[in-house]
């Protein structure tokens, strides 16, 4: 202005001296609304190319409600050691983000807020199995597939043995999928993973959008089944709305318009079978299978149906829980960006209760309510006392009557079908024979044992199990594939 004569010489000098003031309301961190949702969309966004106007899917009465729940329990989560936390709702029928908060205080460089970790690679732990376990089901399997809950030990690429153990520590015998991927048992995950394979999983977790599993399957091992592999909260959530989609991911949407153009709607790809979709569904929304891990009372169980998952790291520096309406998916972590280990805390004591607080929200203000797989038949745990013990037991299995006999096989079912692998070892391929009192146990009219619980060596084939007991018998047919 000083070259082209505007000013003169006085004034310029006294504009060069002049203290400038930035007004912090405006250009302060804090008046941005959304911060991890604008840097989110600014990195998607040439700048050289920024449009005057984009739309995009945000609700910012949602957003705004989540962030306050997040900045109440993050108090409380405190006595945990945890510090952070994020979330992320996605529109299930078209994949738009709604809601992204990516760290309990954008502004707390203590806790590395500004870092976005619905975008940031973590490690899974139990919320991927619901994927792992769709493989299966895609492969033959069944909700009533049974799988043996036992110590069991697996050769590993380095040599070194392998033996994964339950978050309880304990050994549950026969089960049910159903029962092991609501009670998030960590045994059976990997002998599923070990029967489908680590490169078919990679594959179909990567129809389900997950992109972060970029090594291959011999790296990550059997291990990948109990969340070892890193993957984004932003992905994973959007992989459970396929459940709620009949089996179909919608691509994830976050820009409307751009300069008034209208941005299309989010296409679909059909990634697994509707039916596997809609097991997975009624499995993760069975409080009655949940409850012998996590209790008649838990922040999955809510006032209407919803399915949802947890999942603890090994080490203890992640902490999950996503879950699903027919509308709305609702991912949440909670833990240390920095990697710093939580004290005492699981998914359903630490991202649960958040869990808990947003789909309610949601269903206080939308109605929503999930349909998919209700009508799915499940075996449901229930609980018979008899003597001292519980004895646990499936209602609606055929050739197994509801009521409650002096003597009879608690397990197997008839036509219970169990899966041989040709590839393990037959010494660890045994199912346990159950009866309610102590019996001498027959296989095809040969003695193979003699008490209430006996270990029995499958093989292929159609089989009569018998249970004797002070001239009782009592007898099931099961088979070996």
């Amino acid at each position: 202005m000083l070259s082209n004569g505007a000013i003169s010489q006085s004034e310029f000098s006294q504009a060069k001296d002049e203290y400038i003031k930035l007004n912090q309301n405006q250009s302060s961190r804090s008046s941005k609304k959304a911060p991890h949702f604008v840097d989110f969309i600014l990195n998607k966004v040439e700048l050289s190319d920024l449009p005057q106007k984009i739309i995009t899917t945000l609700d910012l009465g949602i957003q705004n409600r989540v962030e306050n729940i997040i900045q109440s329990d993050i108090t409380f989560l405190d006595k945990f050691n945890i510090k952070n936390a994020a979330a992320v709702i996605l529109d299930v029928k078209n994949g738009d983000i709604l809601a992204m908060v990516g760290s309990a205080d954008y502004e707390n460089e203590e806790i590395n807020g500004e870092v976005n970790i619905t975008t940031s690679l973590r490690q899974s732990g139990s919320s991927i199995k619901p994927l792992v376990y769709a493989t299966a089901l895609e492969s033959g399997w069944s909700a009533d597939t049974i799988i043996v809950d036992e110590p069991v030990q697996f050769d590993t690429v380095d040599g070194l043995p392998y033996s994964p153990k339950n978050f309880d520590l304990t050994y549950h015998g026969a089960v049910t999928v159903a029962e092991a991927l609501a009670q998030s048992l960590n045994i059976p995950a990997v002998k599923t993973m070990d029967y489908v394979g680590a490169q078919s999983f990679l594959q179909i977790a990567e129809s389900f959008g997950i992109t972060t599993f970029d090594k291959s399957s011999a790296h990550y091992g059997l291990s990948l089944a109990l969340g070892s592999g890193e993957v984004k909260l932003l992905e994973l959530a959007n992989a459970y709305s396929t459940f709620a989609n009949d089996g179909n991911r919608a691509d994830i949407r976050f820009i409307k318009s751009v300069s008034e153009n209208q941005v299309g709607q989010s296409g679909f790809q059909n990634v697994i079978s509707s039916k596997t979709a809609n097991v997975i569904s009624a499995i993760l929304s069975s409080n009655d299978l949940r409850m012998p891990a996590f209790g008649e009372e838990n922040p999955l169980k809510l006032s209407f149906r919803v399915a949802a998952k947890t999942g603890t790291t090994r080490n203890f520096r992640d902490n999950w829980t996503i879950g699903y309406t027919d509308d709305y998916v609702v991912g949440i972590w909670v833990g240390n960006a920095s990697g710093e280990v939580m004290e005492g805390v699981s998914g359903i004591s630490g991202a649960g209760p958040i869990f808990y607080k947003i789909m309610n929200m949601l269903h206080e203000k939308m109605g929503t309510v999930l349909t998919a797989g209700e009508d799915v038949k499940l075996p449901v745990t229930s609980v018979v006392i008899g003597g001292d013990q519980a004895i646990g037991r499936f209602r609606g299995h055929e050739g197994q009557s509801d009521s409650i006999q002096d003597f009879r096989i608690i397990s197997p079912f008839a036509n219970d079908l169990y899966q041989y692998d040709p590839n393990k070892p037959s010494g660890y391929q045994k199912i346990q024979l159950q009866a309610s009192e102590k019996a001498k146990w027959y296989v095809d009219g040969r003695l193979v044992g003699e008490g209430k619980e006996v270990l029995w060596r499958i093989v292929r084939g159609h089989h009569q199990i018998k249970a004797v007991n002070d001239g009782e018998e009592r007898v099931v047919a099961i088979n070996v594939r």
